[in-house]
């Protein structure tokens, strides 16, 4: 019967992604390899087999850097990437591309045990058509695919970590697929009443000052709750906000001003909040408030104020609004919202706009 390894193995961020090796102690000889395997399972696979060649040889395998890597899968690419949105991006975003990910593969099932290297542009354009066709007949929007497309498209694009690296795999099949035509609708915008009425409905305190951050700053919903109360000044007035939302999932910091009057009203909360770290900060806690309870916030407001359930994203959408009735360039507007390219911002006041 095979060895099993029972101790994990070691990993390690390269610069063509993350890497994992083996390393065993077998009656008192080291056995251990480079960061050659793309997976745990393949690096425990491996130790498992070097550690029976040499129960039976007596012979350390040997493994160089230089060693052809274990042929990945599709299903371990996908997961690979999972973490990767976790470690680097939010919890959110790999649970959002967790579950697509897996209705992907509830049209492709045969996808999941696939070597990359084996997918072809004719596989992916059958099985997008395939889900597209289902979505048709259920009356559901196409934009599901489209959004599946892009995800894979930069799942299969790794390393992730730099644009400039070369590329893990050459061959990218959905880089070639057309995405499907949809109906575009306009981002929504809660108008000035509902805004108010909402506002208006919040709990006062940290809940009603939480959603004020948003109108203020037009911070994601994610970097509002991690915002520190070292990220506040007060001379002169602003916030740190803080993004993962760029090429490489690195942490990047924006300064976005604040009018006296809410700074103001920050250093009150600031005052009651005592030895707190985080500005919205979880009850006995040093970590900062869950997306659960900013969810449900939002929606007991909007139900006391009897509007329309609006996301919480959409205080962005109504920052970036106003931003565009004060003429602001794109540039300041960029800069405010903390995109990367002027051209995501651009695509961001047309698509909020309904153009």
């Amino acid at each position: 019967m095979p060895w099993r390894s029972t101790l994990p193995v070691e990993k390690k961020k390269l610069s063509n992604g993350t890497r994992y090796r083996y390393r065993k102690l077998v009656k008192g000889v080291h056995i251990r390899s480079p960061f050659v395997f793309p997976t745990s399972k393949a690096a425990a696979t491996a130790e498992a087999e070097a550690v029976q060649q040499f129960m039976i040889t007596g012979k350390i395998p040997s493994i160089s850097s230089d060693t052809p890597e274990p042929t990945e899968t599709i299903h371990q690419l996908l997961n690979r990437r999972i973490q990767w949105l976790r470690d680097h991006r939010s919890q959110r975003h790999a649970r959002d591309n967790n579950d697509l990910f897996r209705q992907v593969f509830k049209f492709a099932p045969e996808w999941e045990d696939l070597p990359v290297q084996d997918l072809t542009a004719e596989a992916v354009s059958k099985w997008a058509d395939k889900w597209a066709e289902d979505l048709t007949k259920r009356g559901k929007s196409r934009l599901r695919v489209n959004k599946a497309l892009v995800n894979l498209q930069a799942a299969f694009n790794c390393p992730w970590e730099s644009r400039r690296a070369e590329r893990t795999y050459a061959y990218n099949p959905f880089a070639l697929i057309e995405r499907y035509s949809i109906e575009k609708k306009a981002k929504r915008v809660p108008t000035i009443r509902q805004a108010k009425k909402v506002l208006k409905a919040a709990q006062a305190g940290e809940k009603r000052l939480f959603i004020e951050v948003q109108i203020e700053t037009g911070a994601r919903p994610g970097e509002a709750m991690k915002i520190k109360i070292s990220d506040v000044s007060f001379s002169p007035p602003s916030i740190v906000l803080y993004t993962r939302k760029k090429r490489g999932g690195s942490l990047t910091p924006r300064r976005v001003p604040i009018s006296k009057e809410f700074a103001d009203r920050l250093k009150r909360w600031i005052r009651k909040s005592g030895n707190s770290v985080y500005l919205f900060q979880q009850d006995g806690r040093e970590e900062p408030r869950t997306e659960r309870w900013a969810l449900n916030l939002q929606m007991k407001a909007c139900k006391d104020a009897k509007v329309p359930y609006f996301t919480l994203h959409c205080w962005r959408h109504w920052h970036a609004s106003k931003l565009v009735r004060e003429k602001k360039s794109l540039v300041q507007i960029k800069e405010r919202l903390g995109h990367e390219s002027i051209s995501t911002t651009d695509k961001y006041i047309h698509d909020l706009m309904g153009v």
